[in-house]
């Protein structure tokens, strides 16, 4: 059955990502390297006719499906180049219907046919697409500069062999549709694994660098850890993608515990501590024997004191806590979320609050390890282009609403969300700040200790905090941003647990689809099981 219809209108918003290997085959380094994550879930062989010559003004499209959420990442098509060899233009095109007639290109490389062989398959290496089950993509193929003596081919098969696609010839403003023909061709996915994997790998020096890896082969998202005693052995949780390398999200928590047993202090106590210099024992494991669950934990018990590998200027302005304090982390094979959650018992002899920072780092570099000026922040209300302070309480506790995302456009499109749960009810804000403004020598978050008497009580940290406001988020070296937890008093040997989620995720068309797919994860997460917090009042 032919059809005629309007001609595709396609909008061409190019994906930023990675190309890897645009000449295909001729980049075979990149084209093994990805290779290891593929599989052909899509194929049709079949060739009846050739389309004959494909010239300047003629458009060949095939339509295509998935019937699950697939990463794409590879696309052989069956060429023919008539025995000789050509220099005109091939340009793919995929693409996927936004409106009726309008389509948005996802991805776009322009090759020159002399590279192509007579009746072989060429393999297109793909940038990692992330497809939608059910619904329709298309594959198109053009030539601006092909004449009769100077043009290639395509095979093709009438039988209807692909009923999940059809072919569309387009000649000029007029589109012919045939149902049931299909061109040759397979299409590669991201083969997705089953459970999670375990191993080490060395970086640098083993004292700093000597790693653990649960890695999902699901999702490709990584936990990384040291063994107890390795500098950072908790604070230096990463989540990776694919290569793990500086160029994947690479966080590096600087996190702050406060403790004190009076809001005036006159006569009390308080200690305050950057988290990653406590001496932490590190338990991890498979929860379940299909290796579908892991947990890494870290404990600081017992007064263990600091680690050996702090730097002086972290421990030697830090006091020991008097709590027991454990941290950990679950993720499941097949999600894109991981709580992490944080327990603080009292072992001091008088009630006390405590007060704990989650201050992170997020490099999504796409140049050098200590430069970031790519990496953006997104609120659930939108952009934002200054530091800010995002409140919870009683009014927006419940809506889900509170989070703080960072991203990246560029190369393979990263986001990582830091997502506070109802039910942790202890968290108070999300801030964002420029390195800028920081007091670089003072262990606080936000650089009052040099400017505030009793800087830490948390009264003291929420009637300063709009300082931050005063700058642009546009420095290039950091991009920092925080989540403060409010314990409440803790009474001696009691236990409070909170719990915040991280989130992580590549591959997004565009700013619509970054944040649908945020509030999609955020919708999977369970209600997360954490105490309630027993008193904020001394």
């Amino acid at each position: 059955m032919i059809k005629n219809f309007f001609v595709f209108a396609l909008i061409t918003v190019l994906c930023s990502c990675i190309v890897l290997g645009e000449n295909g085959n001729e980049n075979p380094e990149l084209y093994e390297s990805q290779e290891l994550f593929s599989e052909i879930l899509i194929q049709q062989t079949n060739q009846h006719i050739n389309m004959g010559r494909i010239t300047n003004g003629i458009k060949i499209v095939q339509s295509f499906k998935t019937d699950e959420d697939n990463t794409l990442s590879g696309l052989d098509i069956y060429f023919s180049t008539f025995m000789r060899a050509n220099t005109n233009n091939v340009i793919l095109t995929i693409s996927k219907k936004i409106q009726s007639n309008e389509f948005l290109s996802l991805f776009s490389t322009n090759l020159e046919a002399s590279i192509l062989k007579d009746n072989h398959y060429y393999r297109f290496s793909l940038p990692f697409l992330q497809l939608n089950a059910n619904e329709e993509y298309f594959i198109s193929l053009e030539s601006t500069s092909a004449n009769y003596d100077n043009s290639i081919t395509i095979w093709v098969a009438t039988n209807n062999p692909y009923p999940d696609g059809k072919l569309y010839i387009i000649t000029g403003s007029n589109t012919n549709i045939y149902e049931s023909w299909d061109i040759k061709f397979r299409v590669l996915f991201v083969a997705k694994g089953t459970h999670i994997e375990y191993y080490t790998y060395l970086y640098l020096t083993k004292d700093w660098w000597d790693r653990k890896v649960y890695r999902s082969k699901y999702t490709d998202i990584a936990i990384t850890f040291g063994d107890s005693g390795i500098m950072e052995g908790y604070f230096y949780e990463h989540f990776f993608q694919y290569n793990l390398d500086f160029d994947d999200y690479f966080c590096i928590p600087d996190d702050l515990i406060i403790s004190y047993n009076s809001n005036t202090l006159l006569n009390g106590t308080s200690s305050w501590v950057k988290a990653y210099s406590l001496y932490y024992e590190t338990e991890h494991g498979y929860l379940d024997e299909n290796k579908k669950h892991i947990i890494v934990k870290h404990k600081y018990i017992n007064g263990k004191g600091f680690n050996p590998l702090a730097k002086v200027e972290h421990k030697g302005n830090g006091i020991l806590p008097e709590a027991d304090i454990e941290i950990w982390h679950e993720m499941y094979y097949d999600k894109n979320y991981v709580p992490m959650y944080i327990s603080i018992r009292n072992k001091s002899k008088s009630k006390k609050r405590f007060i704990y920072v989650f201050q992170d780092r997020a490099w999504m570099t796409d140049s050098e390890i200590f430069s970031m000026p790519n990496v953006r922040q997104y609120w659930p209300d939108g952009e934002y282009y200054s530091t800010r302070v995002w409140y919870i309480n009683e009014k927006n506790r419940n809506t889900k609403s509170n989070w703080i995302a960072n991203y990246n456009d560029r190369k393979e499109k990263m986001c990582a969300v830091t997502y506070a749960p109802p039910e942790s009810v202890g968290i108070i804000l999300h801030a964002t700040w420029n390195n800028l403004n920081l007091s670089i020598k003072s262990l606080d978050p936000f650089g009052y200790a040099t400017k505030i008497s009793n800087w830490f009580i948390l009264e003291n940290i929420l009637t300063n905090v709009n300082a931050l406001l005063s700058s642009p988020y546009d420095n290039t070296n950091w991009k920092w941003h925080g989540t403060v937890i409010d314990f409440g008093y803790i009474e001696p040997e009691q236990t409070i647990t909170q719990a915040i989620v991280k989130i992580m995720f590549s591959k997004y068309y565009n700013r619509n689809d970054m944040v649908n797919k945020i509030w999609q994860i955020i919708n999977e997460i369970p209600t997360l099981n954490v105490s309630k917090i027993i008193s904020t009042n001394e």
